[in-house]
């Protein structure tokens, strides 16, 4: 079956990691009050958020649910729509009969400043524009956001990656100020007003 002709309005395919013999990605379930992920995909295929790297939009779903939003960049934006959608009634459906395989990261690198200042950003500018707002958990997201930037920022302590550490402090930092959108490694690691 090929994910164009699922009848599902939305809906996304299993993920293979090149070389690899397992799915490592699909979506999962979210909690759309944090924004934080609770577990995965249940028996009956229906998921509250696809992964971002690849998924159909029917252009019914289009009409209804919109655009991916333009806040976020590189991460988060999948849980940002897929809170509107759920909001909205949709159900989006993972497919496991359709695989993708992800050569690999060509975009950012695992362990790169981008990849850390975008993750806690757009997690944290999530919660304060739409989940804080909305749903009011400010007590439950603070706790778990400062669990799991602690919890990053010893990893890479560890490993002495000290663009890592400066990548979650400008993402942090941003994600306060309520920046939004892209920007430059330069841009985003020197912004000062």
């Amino acid at each position: 079956m090929h994910l164009l002709e699922h009848p599902a309005e939305i809906c996304g395919p299993a993920i293979y990691e090149q070389y690899m013999k397992r799915v490592s990605r699909y979506g999962h379930d979210v909690d759309f009050t944090t924004g934080f992920e609770t577990g995965r995909v249940g028996d009956d295929n229906r998921i509250a958020c696809l992964s971002g790297a690849c998924f159909k939009l029917s252009g019914a779903a289009l009409r209804r649910y919109g655009f991916l939003p333009d806040e976020n960049f590189l991460y988060d934006e999948e849980i940002r729509y897929y809170e509107r959608v759920h909001r909205l009634g949709g159900v989006p459906v993972y497919v496991p009969e359709v695989t993708v395989e992800h050569i690999g990261s060509l975009t950012i690198g695992k362990r790169s400043f981008n990849y850390f200042y975008y993750i806690f950003r757009n997690r944290l500018t999530y919660f304060r524009s739409i989940a804080g707002p909305r749903y009011g958990r400010y007590g439950r997201f603070t706790r778990l956001y400062a669990s799991w930037c602690l919890d990053v920022l010893y990893s890479n302590l560890k490993r002495r990656n000290w663009e890592g550490i400066r990548g979650i402090l400008c993402g942090v930092r941003d994600g306060l100020r309520g920046v939004t959108g892209p920007h430059g490694r330069h841009e985003a690691g020197m912004r000062t007003g």
